[in-house]
């Protein structure tokens, strides 16, 4: 990124004479890379004016100050701009992002008390514009490869080979949105939510990533692979479009490789709900190959060679097909991702998902591999133009209730989750994702609806959108289902002790240390599944249930004594998956196992006969199927849709045995790196703090070791937990990592939750808190919820939390909960019996009813001194009295 800082210095003009009164010039405010209007908000803009500074002043770093030198710029309505850099004569600043929705604003100048003349200025949701070297908009791009070198004459691009990486600006909304002068995060990646299109030489180019920078303000970078089509030349010409509008045309050196350098990548991706997916691909989709340096008509084979980051899966290769190289050396076509060449049975070999290299060898020019991975991801969406039902290939099964009892057939949860490939567990670090529009729906809660059949108590859900090397985790489906789009649910029942009257006791489940919240990172080792419970619409993959969660909070921590600042690491490791891992049979796994190669079918394993007998109806005693077909008539007006056997699904078979609550988990070593925190001056050595939750009871001892050092300081904690062989006790601790030098933790607020009212539904209340990460069941500490009346206050004791926020986070407060119907009374109770006679107690004692959804009340304040005080947040169904404390540093 080194190169990137002397594009944005070239947008410093020369100081020119001061005056006592700012001014802006007559359309004065523009685009800082093409030097036009209209403005995105969050883009970089000049404006252009005569300011009272006697030399040019630069920020000192994100996050930026509304004022340089006692110069301010400000949008309108009363919005400051943060700034990058001022003069005499230009001043270059973010616009706010809080501009959205406005068709322009009118800008002005402020210092010591003097404000100029407003200047209207354009704004739009794109407008994207190219930097140049120049600094005018011109000439030579912004344009870097991957060796972060500029792509002119001396670093040609070649075709169908080079990626490279486009520094622009005005590129709309983002995921994962900083605030208005707050640097672009890492991880996530703040993504554009709408994808670009880009060319080169008028030849379009695949986008594999559309975002802000990350470390940089306002920036925007879009990677590329150079076509194979582009021309040749010391100036190219490269545009980017979005949204309808297109950028200044900056130029790129691109050249033919040398003669001998023969090169393969592949481009293009799938499509699902709309959303281009780079470089990702699943079975019987088309892969776009393309690549130059070959010799003329030469037959070129392509290949795969994975999958490279699944331990379970060893490597191997998969052959795509061949390509003839043109007159030119250039190879370009589709080829298919394939799936089961028409084979059924135990030889049935299904590319495995995962992140695959993409080969090429020609007879004459060699091998080679591609500088790019893809993702190979499973077909789980049924809708149109999806012809692999995987959930059903994997042993999901339909039921025959008819119109809107068809959720309801027990079928659906005989079995409710099925291994998407194999029993043995996936690996993968990822990111919770932000907060929702919706307070009662947030991407980290508890969940007030669940089968009893399947659960001891409910399950503690979370949304997390994985890294981009553990993309192929994620099921075509999640992308239809799921909001956002393309993120995977995280499910572990919440701790308990047998039932949902055990709430905080007993160890089913994970405890709240260990829940994460909005935007923590995650480290997950657990059971790969597919949500088999939806076998008309298609199944989600989940990690369901976890044995192993290390979350990393986003929010700093500070050490007890010294207050310096620390990384926190909450570990939790536990075989205890409850209903998840006793529901299912393992034997099914090991039954499509495919002597070890995984990804089996139930048409691979069983013959004609068998399969009919696991997919029909059942399995019920013929009384059950008579009240059963009564109950479809009473209450959906229509009969069963077919009959029910009374064998049927995984127990008509000597492998469908339950499994148990507790699985092994000390079959393998766990290992994940933490980030440290940035070293203060004068830091020589890290330091660990441990916290042991009571639920500790393995012998296992965690091992860290410092890495990955930077200007000799480690940035990385590696945590290694050696299981394999050991107990299988549970892990619980919180490993917290600071410098020996004191850091400030950030602003210190203490906020303390004090009471809730009751609106209505009153009754049994299970009443959770997320306080920046910090969880706590409120019913244990405020009994009274757990027998309440409409309108009663309870007084909530203990509920109290320090809070560590640095400039750019959200102190967030999220109450949420449900009310206990008849339903709740059944957790942990319908164990051991089929699922036809478990949903019929279930029916004749609650009827179709489910517990209430009480929603959830959402509080989100910015990391500033003013956010002190006292706030009333509403649920609707009840309200929430939070207060809210600065404590100023000693």
């Amino acid at each position: 990124m080194s190169t990137h800082k002397t594009f944005l210095g070239l947008l410093c003009a020369a100081a020119v004479g001061a005056q006592t009164a700012p001014s802006i010039n007559a359309g004065g405010v523009a685009n800082a890379a093409s030097y036009t209007a209209p403005l995105a908000p969050g883009s970089i803009a000049s404006v252009f004016g005569s300011f009272p500074i006697a030399s040019p002043v630069e920020a000192a770093g994100a996050p930026l100050t509304a004022t340089l030198a006692g110069l301010a710029i400000q949008f309108s309505p009363s919005l400051p701009a943060p700034l990058f850099y001022a003069s005499s004569g230009q001043v270059n600043l973010q616009v706010p992002w809080e501009t959205a929705g406005q068709s322009n604003a009118s800008v002005t100048a402020s210092f010591n008390g003097q404000t100029s003349a407003p200047q209207t200025v354009g704004l739009a949701p794109f407008a994207p514009g190219i930097f140049s070297a120049n600094a005018r908009g011109t000439g030579q791009g912004a344009i870097l490869n991957t060796a972060y070198q500029l792509v002119d004459a001396s670093h040609p691009a070649v075709p169908g080979s080079t990626y490279i990486q486009i520094y622009c600006t005005g590129l709309g909304a983002v995921s994962n949105q900083p605030p208005s002068g707050a640097a672009s995060p890492g991880k996530p990646l703040a993504e554009t939510t709408t994808t670009p299109e880009v060319t080169i030489g008028g030849v379009p180019a695949t986008v594999t990533f559309s975002g802000l920078a990350p470390g940089f303000v306002g920036e925007y970078q879009v990677n590329a692979l150079t076509p194979a089509a582009a021309p040749v030349g010391q100036a190219v010409p490269v545009t980017i479009s979005i949204g309808g509008a297109t950028s200044n045309m900056v130029t790129m050196a691109v050249a033919l490789p040398a003669p001998g350098q023969s090169s393969v990548a592949p481009a293009g991706g799938i499509t699902l709900n709309n959303i281009l997916l780079p470089l990702v691909y699943s079975w019987s989709t088309p892969i776009q190959i393309q690549g130059s340096g070959w010799k003329p008509d030469e037959t070129v084979t392509a290949s795969l060679h994975g999958p490279l980051n699944w331990p379970a899966a060893p490597p191997a290769d998969l052959a795509l097909g061949t390509l003839a190289a043109d007159a030119s050396g250039n190879i370009a076509g589709s080829l298919t991702i394939p799936y089961d060449g028409g084979i059924t049975g135990p030889s049935a070999r299904i590319p495995r998902p995962g992140i695959y290299e993409v080969n090429a060898s020609g007879s004459v020019s060699g091998a080679v591999a591609a500088m790019a991975t893809i993702n190979i991801c499973v077909a789980t969406e049924l809708g149109t133009g999806f012809q692999i039902n995987w959930g059903s290939e994997r042993g999901g099964r339909l039921g025959v209730f008819p119109g809107a009892l068809a959720d309801f057939s027990p079928e659906r949860v005989d079995p409710e989750w099925v291994t998407v490939w194999r029993e043995a567990p996936v690996a993968a670090y990822g990111t919770i994702v932000a907060n929702g529009t919706d307070a009662g729906n947030q991407p980290s809660r508890i969940t007030y609806t669940d089968y009893p059949g399947t659960h001891y108590g409910h399950d503690a859900n979370f949304f997390f959108t994985p890294d981009p090397q553990y993309q192929w985790l994620v099921g075509t489906r999640n992308y239809f289902a799921n909001t956002p789009a393309g993120v995977m649910e995280i499910e572990w029942e919440t701790l308990n002790g047998g039932n949902t009257t055990s709430y905080g006791k007993g160890n089913i489940g994970l405890p709240l240390f260990a829940n994460p919240t909005v935007g923590d990172r995650v480290y997950v080792v657990g059971r790969w599944i597919l949500d088999a419970g939806h076998p008309d619409e298609g199944d989600n993959t989940e990690i369901h249930p976890p044995r192993l969660i290390a979350t990393m909070r986003t929010r700093p921590a500070a050490l007890p004594i010294t207050g310096t600042r620390a990384a926190q690491v909450d570990i939790y490791v536990s075989g205890h998956g409850g209903g998840a891992n006793q529901n299912d049979p393992p034997g099914l796994s090991g039954e499509l196992d495919q002597q070890g190669y995984g990804g089996g079918r139930i048409r691979d394993a069983l013959d004609q006969a068998d399969q009919q007998l696991y997919y029909q109806a059942g399995p019920a005693p013929t009384s059950v199927a008579v009240a059963a077909n009564l109950l479809a008539e009473q209450m959906a007006g229509m009969p069963l849709a077919g009959p029910i056997f009374t064998s049927a699904g995984p127990s008509a078979f000597p492998w469908g045995a339950p499994g148990t609550e507790e699985l092994p988990i000390n079959d393998m070593d766990y290992d994940f790196d933490v980030p440290l925190p940035p070293p203060p001056a004068g830091a020589t050595s890290v330091q660990m703090q441990t916290i042991t939750y009571p639920q500790h009871n393995t012998a296992v001892n965690e091992v860290v070791t410092y890495t990955n050092p930077v200007n000799g300081l480690p940035t990385i904690a590696h945590v290694h937990l050696p299981y394999l062989g050991a107990d299988n006790g549970i892990y619980a601790r919180t490993l917290q990592f600071a410098w020996n030098q004191y850091s400030s933790p950030g602003n210190h607020f203490q906020v303390q939750i004090t009471s809730l009212q009751v609106h209505d539904s009153a009754g049994i209340w299970n009443i959770w808190a997320d306080v920046s990460g910090q969880w706590a069941y409120l019913s244990g500490l405020a009994p009274g919820l757990l027998n309440n009346q409409n309108g009663q206050v309870i007084n909530i004791p203990g509920a109290n939390y320090d809070v560590y926020v640095q400039s750019s986070d959200l102190i967030r407060v999220y109450v949420q909960g449900y009310k206990a119907e008849c339903i709740d009374s059944l957790f942990g109770q319908l164990f051991g019996q089929t699922s036809y006679a478990g949903g019929l107690t279930l029916v004749t004692k609650c009827g179709l009813s489910d517990n209430t959804d009480l929603g959830g009340a959402l509080l989100t304040l910015p990391a500033a001194p003013a956010s002190a005080g006292q706030y009333t947040v509403s649920a609707g169904h009840f309200q929430v009295q939070v207060n809210v404390a600065y404590i100023a540093a000693p």
